[in-house]
């Protein structure tokens, strides 16, 4: 059930079973679901240093330019790639990220990416 101060749209975004964030146009994150927390490590509380979108989801540079190069490109065509990160344990995962169309556009997301962890059975 929703808690008051949460719409349906907000309670369905942070429980959902994949991971989802969303970044500001300066690159903030701004949303931060429980499945990221779980994955991570990391509350949403403490994601809100606009690096974290940049070192969470592709830590490597030269990647990284790469992808924002590709994803300027695309236009509204979806974008996947798979990335590394490391949760604040210090454990390597492997997420499948995805970049879907921005269509449903939500006031204050420049973009949503949703993530599922890919990480080989240990």
């Amino acid at each position: 059930m929703c808690q008051p101060e949460e719409t349906a749209l907000q309670y369905a975004f942070i429980r959902l079973p994949v991971m989802v964030m969303a970044v500001d146009a300066q690159g903030n994150i701004v949303a931060w679901n429980l499945e990221c927390e779980r994955v991570t490590g990391y509350l949403s509380a403490e994601v809100t240093n606009p690096i974290w979108a940049r070192l969470i989801s592709c830590p490597d540079l030269a990647f990284r330019q790469n992808l924002l190069a590709q994803w300027q490109l695309r236009g509204d065509e979806h974008l996947e790639w798979e990335g590394k990160i490391t949760t604040k344990a210090g454990e390597s995962k492997t997420i499948l990220w995805s970049i879907p169309p921005q269509h449903y556009e939500v006031p204050g997301w420049s973009a949503w990416v949703m993530g599922l962890e890919i990480s080989p059975a240990g």
